[in-house]
């Protein structure tokens, strides 16, 4: 009785498959001969109707783009206000995310993530699918809506293994940029130094053009509309390397007070 019951029941898992154990997360490696290097992880779903019940959820990265997450197999994508609605396992929150799409418009790519009104990165909705059991997904726009399931066995392995190379990227960008910030601060340190060192030094140069003379280093602070001729020696002094004008101390033309202050523009003379 025992034997005619244990292959009564599988008989029944043959024609009518069911998964006990639910689906796993499977992920690999490969190289493409236009993209390069790849990773990438999936996991099939359930829910959905003919021909869409077999839904796929897909991690993936080229070593020379960027990390992709969407649904294939899930139905048709080119109507407008594509949206999909997450929702995980023990989280009363409904997770929001805005869809663009492949020009076959069979895909449905996460964009930016919204949840109450704040936007989160694509990297937040990973740690929450490493996190978690299962999580349920809602695809909506202007052509309806479909509910798909997806199990989360595994997924912390797999989403690692893809995810790691693009947060290799990241952290050497960030050591990059830091560095780069560090070298500039130097450079303007050394020339702060050397412009500083150079304020007390009065210059010879000439103008370019008819130039203005300015009681404030200002375009409104013209001092008496008196101007400059093309030409003209004059002497000045750098007194900020951050500002456009130099510090006007003697001029062929006019005669300048010892103890007033006039500013010239820097773009209008050229140092001898």
């Amino acid at each position: 009785m025992k034997n005619y019951f244990f292959l009564l029941f599988f008989l029944i898992l043959f024609i009518y498959p069911i998964d006990l154990f639910g689906q796993n997360w499977k992920y690999k490696s490969g190289k493409s001969d236009f993209d390069g290097n790849y990773r990438t992880a999936t996991i099939v779903g359930t829910g959905g109707e003919h021909p869409y019940k077999t839904p796929m959820f897909v991690v993936n990265f080229f070593d020379k783009g960027d990390l992709n997450v969407y649904f294939t197999n899930a139905g048709y994508a080119g109507c407008d206000h594509k949206v999909a609605y997450f929702k995980f396992d023990k989280d009363d929150e409904i997770y929001q995310s805005q869809i663009s799409t492949n020009s076959n418009r069979d895909t449905w790519f996460i964009e930016t993530f919204v949840c109450s009104n704040k936007s989160l990165k694509i990297i937040d909705l990973l740690e929450k699918l490493k996190k978690h059991n299962k999580f349920s997904v809602r695809l909506s726009s202007d052509c309806g809506k479909t509910d798909y399931s997806f199990s989360l066995s595994g997924s912390t392995a797999a989403i690692n293994f893809v995810t790691k190379p693009y947060y290799d990227n990241i952290a050497q960008s960030n050591k990059d940029a830091e560095s780069e910030k560090k070298r500039l601060h130097i450079e303007k340190l050394q020339f702060d130094k050397k412009m500083s060192d150079s304020l007390i030094v009065p210059v010879e140069a000439i103008t370019l053009y008819p130039e203005y003379i300015y009681i404030k280093p200002v375009k409104d602070g013209i001092w008496n509309y008196k101007t400059l001729s093309k030409g003209e020696s004059v002497v000045i002094v750098d007194y900020s390397p951050e500002s456009d004008y130099y510090v006007l101390k003697k001029a062929s033309s006019i005669d300048i007070p010892e103890d007033f202050l006039l500013y010239i523009s820097k773009s209008g003379v050229k140092i001898k």
